[in-house]
């Protein structure tokens, strides 16, 4: 009878293992990556409100008469 070489149940559990544990490290380092962009881009997005709420008080332009708060 020929011998068939083959993977033991213990062989494959222990490998099995190990791929579960580097693809949930992966998901881990994947999502906060996704988190860190997504903060970076509100950052910057409220950068470049302000920048244009900056520009936009410059140009404004009030009568003397008028008051600072609107309506009085």
């Amino acid at each position: 009878m020929k011998k068939v070489k083959a993977y033991t149940l213990m062989e494959m559990l222990i490998v099995m293992s190990i791929m579960i544990i580097v693809l949930s490290l992966g998901v881990y380092s994947y999502i906060a990556y996704i988190e860190t962009t997504k903060y970076n881009q509100d950052v910057a997005n409220l950068q470049s409100d302000i920048t244009a709420m900056q520009r936009a008080s410059m140009l404004f332009k009030k009568d003397a008469d008028d008051g600072w708060v609107y309506g009085v």
